[in-house]
C-alpha cells in the first residue's frame, strides 16, 4: 500500500507524499502503524493509521 492508496478523510483527495515521522512517533511509538501524509487540497498534515503496510522490508531466507 503506497501513499496513493490512502485518501483524506476531510476532502477525499489523494495524498501526494508521506512526511517523515518525528522522533517520538518513530522511536517511542514505533510499534504503532501510524503514517503522516500531506493533503494538497486541505493544505494540512494528516495522521493515518495504516493496516497491512507492505512497504516494510521482509526477511527472505
Amino acid at each position: 500500500m503506497g501513499y496513493q492508496d490512502h485518501k483524506c478523510r476531510v476532502c477525499g483527495s489523494d495524498f501526494h507524499y508521506q512526511i517523515p515521522r518525528g522522533f517520538l512517533l518513530k522511536n517511542v511509538l514505533g510499534f504503532l502503524p501510524v503514517r503522516i501524509y500531506w493533503c494538497p487540497k486541505c493544505i494540512a498534515k494528516r495522521y493515518v493509521w495504516v493496516y497491512g503496510d507492505t512497504n516494510k522490508k521482509k526477511n527472505n531466507y
